[in-house]
């Protein structure tokens, strides 16, 4: 160690010394000086570890995406350089920057060939990231170098300290980490011909239309991500995405039932990827499965990759008439249910409604239930009970009663917008069905409707704020939850329904006196709910306006006011639901 050491020290001296002759010190790279310095001016030499990728200087600011940022600018060979300014999309530089001369139009913002998600702009394409034949740091740097992304350039942003400084004698930003304290140094170079070096703007890969989303500074402070005119000549700093690259295979459990793809084949450790399964005609998409384990049901379905990995889409058979639908809940499914068969029958569909009841049953006793197998409920069968000799029945032995077509679970009423109450009854509970009926059913969460302001129940003070329209918001964030974890996009929608249909002027009363269930006419206005919402997941030629069934004796204008309801709320699973009945058509 010591002989190292000293030939170590004995080669810098001979350096230096042979410094002291020359009177300069130069450093080339490529053959070109990059710095040329006095000897009399260098008190020290100190020796870095640099990396590099293809050949060009990055700096690792340590980010949990993996990006690594180039020290230079494209087309400078120093960071304080300003380098070339380029129109976005377009690799080579030129005297005007305009319309004009822009590659991706016929003269005007609104005549856009490539890059367009708007007709309004030209020809849409929906690209909306630059391709990398395209990207000018891909074909200049080479490698695995390209533009950021603008969630890339909302990295830099949110996870470095930027001081305005000085350096070399060049203005510009000095960004460092607030992860590893690595810095990278942006000068402020203007754009394209202009004399404005006071800025900095930095093009992203991603584009809005006829606009670019850029990194923008100035030496006031003011540092934001922004979009303009992509026909601009902006500055362009380089990231070098270091993540492995991962294989995805998509395939179908039979291609006669269905397709299955991925929006792309390879992909970034970490990225996102799309999939999208379409069945063929009779035939319903069940589940993606990733080597092996059942991960989803949703679709289209968007997942991290992190390896290679194999997704299989599964499909099955549409099911055939009668239906069987089995509801799994409480005073509150016997409420939906009630006149839910003869609706059907009214539209020509077919269904035998079976009801597993228990008073107050909630998600957790139903999983208890399944762990103990104890003979907690009764069922019904069209709305008439089998008392089993006088003994009640097992959720287990109801599910060995027949292969369902249609499952629907919920929680029990006051506990539907407190979402700590769901987990992890919700999730178990859904598997132990799906182990037990391998015929695959169709499983849907019931999302129930809020207590009306009046009711008694003590949770709608001690849980809502004693506010209908509290209790209303908490059952739609909980239900987003559950999609989110339990991966189960199946959705009855009855909580917009009966709050929409409460508002309705002259309707009558929905709720029981006591605000705890419905009345006749909500019973019937969450059965056309229940009623769409079959219709359309199983791609029936009907719909719920076509009903002719009026149980409740409602006027014409109610009657039709009810089943637009109960389609707008079916459709817009998912979006939203901040419209009103006076906006639905009629």
């Amino acid at each position: 160690m010591k002989t190292r050491l000293i030939t170590l020290l004995i080669v810098i001296f001979a350096v230096v010394g042979i410094a002291y002759a020359q009177k300069n010190i130069n450093i080339y790279k490529n053959g070109k000086v990059l710095y040329s310095l006095s000897v009399v001016d260098v008190d020290s030499i100190k020796f870095e570890n640099k990396r590099y990728h293809n050949g060009y200087e990055y700096v690792d600011l340590g980010f949990s995406s993996g990006i690594k940022w180039a020290t230079c600018n494209v087309g400078a060979n120093s960071p304080e350089e300003y380098g070339e300014y380029f129109a976005w999309g377009e690799i080579t530089t030129k005297k005007n920057y305009n319309w004009e001369t822009y590659k991706y139009c016929n003269g005007s913002s609104f005549t856009l060939t490539k890059y367009c998600t708007n007709s309004n702009y030209g020809i849409v394409d929906d690209k909306t990231i630059l391709d990398l034949e395209d990207d000018v740091a891909s074909v200049r740097m080479g490698g695995e170098w390209r533009m950021p992304t603008r969630i890339e350039q909302e990295e830099l942003l949110n996870n470095c300290t930027w001081e305005w400084t000085e350096e070399n004698g060049v203005d510009g930003y000095r960004v460092t980490s607030h992860i590893n304290s690595n810095s990278i140094f942006l000068p402020a170079a203007g754009y394209h011909n202009a004399n404005r070096i006071k800025n900095g703007n930095y093009w992203s890969s991603s584009v809005d239309s006829s606009c670019a989303y850029y990194l923008n500074f100035n030496e006031e402070g003011d540092i934001r991500e922004y979009i303009y005119n992509r026909s601009f000549g902006f500055s362009v700093r380089a990231v070098y995405d270091s993540r492995p690259v991962y294989t995805v295979s998509v395939v179908s459990s039979n291609e006669n039932n269905g397709k299955a793809e991925a929006s792309a084949s390879e992909i970034k450790e970490g990225d996102e990827i799309t999939l999208v399964a379409t069945p063929e005609e009779g035939y319903r998409f069940v589940s993606w499965s990733i080597n092996g384990e059942k991960v989803s049901c949703i679709n289209p379905f968007t997942i991290n990759v992190t390896s290679d990995v194999e997704v299989v889409a599964k499909f099955k058979e549409l099911p055939k008439q009668p239906l069987r639908i089995l509801a799994i809940g409480n005073s509150w499914s016997t409420n939906a249910t009630q006149y839910l068969k003869n609706i059907l029958a009214n539209l020509g569909i077919e269904a035998t409604v079976y009801n597993v009841v228990k008073g107050g049953a909630s998600l957790k006793g139903y999983y208890n239930n399944t762990k103990n197998n104890t003979r907690e409920y009764f069922w019904t069968i069209n709305g008439v009970r089998d008392d089993n000799d006088g003994n009640k029945y097992s959720i287990s032995e109801i599910l060995d009663k027949g292969e369902f077509d249609i499952i629907t679970v919920q929680q029990v009423s006051g506990d539907g917008g407190a979402y700590d109450t769901f987990q992890p009854y919700i999730n178990k509970f859904i598997s132990f069905i799906e182990d037990k009926e391998a015929y695959d059913p169709i499983i849907y969460f019931h999302s129930t409707w809020a207590f009306p302001d009046f009711c008694n129940h003590p949770y709608l003070e001690s849980k809502y704020e004693g506010s209908s329209d509290v209790m209303y918001s908490s059952i739609f964030s909980t239900w987003r939850n559950i999609i989110k974890d339990e991966n189960m996009d199946k959705i009855i929608p009855s909580t917009y329904a009966v709050q929409e249909i409460r508002k309705i002027e002259g309707i009558g009363d929905i709720d029981q006196p006591d605000g705890r269930h419905l009345s006749p006419i909500g019973c019937f206005a969450v059965g056309c709910v229940w009623a769409e919402t079959f219709i359309k997941d199983l791609g029936l030629n009907k719909t719920i306006i076509d009903l002719t069934y009026n149980p409740t004796s409602l006027s014409s204008e109610h009657f039709n006011l009810i089943k637009n309801i109960a389609k707008t709320a079916v459709e817009r699973r998912g979006i939203d639901y901040n419209i009103s009945y006076d906006n639905i058509n009629k």
